[in-house]
């Protein structure tokens, strides 16, 4: 049986005499005993949920370097199971308005048309059916646009986190990560997925090709072929959602009054919009949103007009990504690097920091004792 890499003496001499050293002991087990449950039940950690991630993380990297074609079936199966654990994660937390955002309503709509291409690549009957649309070059040209724009650069933006035991981070992360690898795995194999697929999506491959311009379809495509179609889908769905805000949702986004050592705050329909104005101050601040008016309008045109130009401006590199192969592996390398170490950072913080704190912050502020220590950050001194 291979040690744990920290594993500590299997017997500890016991010294504590004092019924005051007693006491503080028993605190002090009760922080621990209180995080080791919000790990377990909050977030699902055990050795099962923690070899299912690293397990993910493996089949999916192996996936996609020996048969990037059949990826896009994978991440099919993948958000399928993540979007209906993300529906019960939000119903839980009173989070179900959060699915009326771009990233969980694109999702939605990659798992449709996704399962139109299963079924256009069953049978030559369902191929008439579903392949006049799953094959549209347009479709394609939009989803790559939105994918390589506003969600790719999400990751780094929010701090989506590569946590292997977690659903709550996974789900947070696939619908970020996902559309960008698949249609990189689309763009740059596009002939593998013409070969298992034939017409029946829309990819750059050599035979294709633009007769009005004599190149190839890689080829013709500029910028702006990529911009409009993704900018036109943004502003659609922006248009809808900030009509909604206005007559709705401004309305919801109630949230309980929450005590230290209680459960977590309970959200009462919350949005994204609330969640977002309550948590990034100098937002809200920049916003004018007011904590005691959160069904304030304006506020809410100064946050869409924000969300626009986030998610708009990346934009313009889009020709970048398509016609470069080493700029657009380098632009998923850097989500997976944004990701992987905001995970490290949950994982240092669990194991290294947090305990700690919770410990140290039941002393005296002028104590003294444990000011050192690997990851302590010293204690409070006498001033």
């Amino acid at each position: 049986m291979s040690p744990s890499f920290a594993e500590p003496p299997n017997k500890v001499a016991r010294t504590l005499c004092a019924p005051a050293e007693v006491a503080g002991l028993r605190r002090a087990l009760d922080i621990v005993r209180a995080t080791r449950d919000v790990y377990k039940t909050q977030q699902g950690l055990s050795q099962l949920t923690f070899f299912v991630g690293v397990m993910n993380v493996f089949l999916t990297a192996f996936i996609l370097g020996n048969t990037p074609e059949y990826y896009w079936v994978w991440q099919l199966l993948k958000n399928v199971a993540m979007s209906t654990a993300s529906y019960v994660i939000k119903y839980r937390n009173h989070q179900r308005l959060y699915l009326l955002d771009l990233c969980h309503v694109l999702g939605f709509f990659y798992i449709v048309i996704a399962f139109a291409g299963l079924l256009a690549s069953a049978s030559p009957h369902l191929h008439a059916i579903f392949a006049p649309f799953t094959s549209s070059k347009l479709l394609f040209l939009t989803a790559f646009g939105i994918a390589n724009g506003p969600l790719a650069w999400a990751i780094p933006t929010f701090g989506n986190a590569l946590v292997l035991h977690s659903a709550k981070h996974a789900v947070a992360l696939i619908v970020h990560i996902s559309p960008p690898f698949v249609t990189w795995a689309m763009r740059w194999h596009a002939d593998a997925h013409e070969r298992a697929f034939p017409g029946v999506f829309g990819v750059p491959h050599a035979k294709s090709g633009d007769a009005k311009r004599g190149t190839s379809y890689a080829e013709s495509v500029t910028t702006m072929d990529l911009l409009v179609p993704a900018a036109t889908l943004y502003f659609a769905w922006a248009g809808a959602h900030v009509l909604w805000l206005l007559l709705f949702g401004r309305h919801k986004g109630a949230k309980k009054t929450a005590v230290y050592g209680t459960p977590r705050a309970e959200l009462v329909s919350d949005t994204v919009y609330h969640y977002t104005m309550r948590t990034v101050k100098p937002f809200g601040d920049v916003c004018g949103y007011e904590v005691a008016r959160p069904s304030k309008a304006s506020p809410i045109l100064w946050y869409m007009a924000w969300h626009a130009g986030g998610c708009v401006g990346p934009m313009v590199l889009l020709g970048v990504w398509w016609h470069h192969y080493y700029a657009h592996c380098a632009l998923l390398l850097m989500t997976v690097a944004s990701c992987a170490w905001h995970g490290a950072g949950q994982y240092a913080h669990a194991m290294l920091n947090q305990n700690e704190r919770k410990i140290r912050a039941l002393l005296p502020d002028d104590d003294e004792d444990g000011a050192g220590g690997d990851g302590g950050g010293g204690g409070k001194k006498k001033k």
